[in-house]
């Protein structure tokens, strides 16, 4: 029987992190550290990259069968689940945000759809709100834009009437939620850590398809996601990391002569657009702190969004 390693990252998150896991023993049980069900067996890692130790220990007590590993230097959120790759010992890995819940135990559909081929790395779930569970988040995606590197998330915002019920391949991953084979991992390597946070589960997903892989949207598995609840909607962190990491993201993936468009795009029309955007809504902290995040994409790994 198969083992999946549910990895899970926490971040001053302990409420969520805590309503992860028992949403998890609630559809499979807590029987012991592995948890066993009809298809499949898990375990569960927490990651703990918060800046005290007190998360950790409260989740360790709380669930005593669950790997719980500290953080010493929260050096992001991509770090964070490559060390809890070095404690999975699954044949198929399941990264999973804090903020996401099981309802059911359709995550064997997951299993099923990327066991059902040699060729298909992993997949992403069909993800809906939690707070408004017949609204979508995800049915997958639509490729990046070479320049502008803009994308559409399919189905974002609409009523799940089933309209989003085929699988399909995608050419990226769901960073709340995505379950990929070990033995992808171990060939192509973990998650990239230049980012600290967004947009490293893109880069992931184009390096593992350049090894040949498929990715796909799998429906009959149904997650829920309550979106941004660690770092905040339009937060100077998250404004910071964005605007970064999309300019990253373009000198990593692109060719050079439309990573220097991309970029040249990023900083003459995007981001002026988003200050002038911010500037009328009052926020003149997200100004400063987007013009900031242009001077660091030299700068990869964890930078002080404040300097």
């Amino acid at each position: 029987m198969s083992l999946i390693s549910l990895i899970t990252v926490n971040y001053n998150g302990l409420s969520d992190t805590c309503n992860l896991i028992n949403s998890v023993y609630s559809v499979f049980g807590r029987d012991d550290i592995i948890i066993s069900s009809e298809s499949f067996n898990i375990e569960i890692i927490v990651v703990d990259n918060s800046k005290e130790s007190s998360d950790s220990k409260a989740i360790a007590a709380i669930y005593p069968n669950v790997i719980v590993v500290r953080n010493p230097t929260n050096s992001g959120f991509a770090s964070g689940n490559n060390l809890g790759l070095k404690y999975a010992h699954g044949d198929y890995i399941l990264f999973i945000n804090n903020d996401v819940q099981l309802r059911d135990d359709s995550l064997k559909f997951l299993l099923r759809r990327v066991s059902s081929s040699p060729k298909i790395a992993g997949a992403s779930p069909k993800i809906l709100y939690s707070s408004d569970s017949k609204t979508i988040q995800y049915a997958g995606y639509t490729p990046l834009t070479k320049i502008t590197l803009r994308n559409k998330t399919i189905g974002l915002g609409e009523m799940d009437c089933g309209k989003y019920d085929t699988a399909h391949s995608v050419p990226y991953f769901h960073g709340a939620a995505f379950l990929v084979k070990k033995e992808v991992v171990d060939r192509v390597g973990g998650w990239p850590e230049c980012y600290f946070l967004y947009y490293e589960e893109l880069d992931w997903s184009m390096q593992i398809r350049r090894f040949g892989y498929e990715l796909w949207y799998e429906p009959k598995c149904i997650v829920y996601h309550a979106g941004s609840a660690t770092i905040g909607v339009n937060s100077p962190i998250q404004v910071f990391y964005m605007t970064r990491n999309r300019m990253i993201f373009a000198k990593r993936n692109l060719s050079k002569f439309n990573a220097f468009l991309s970029i040249l795009y990023q900083k003459c029309i995007a981001v002026p657009k988003q200050c002038v955007k911010f500037a009328l809504q009052g926020r003149f902290a997200l100004v400063s702190t987007s013009i900031k995040a242009c001077c660091h994409i030299n700068n990869e790994g964890k930078v002080n969004y404040n300097l």
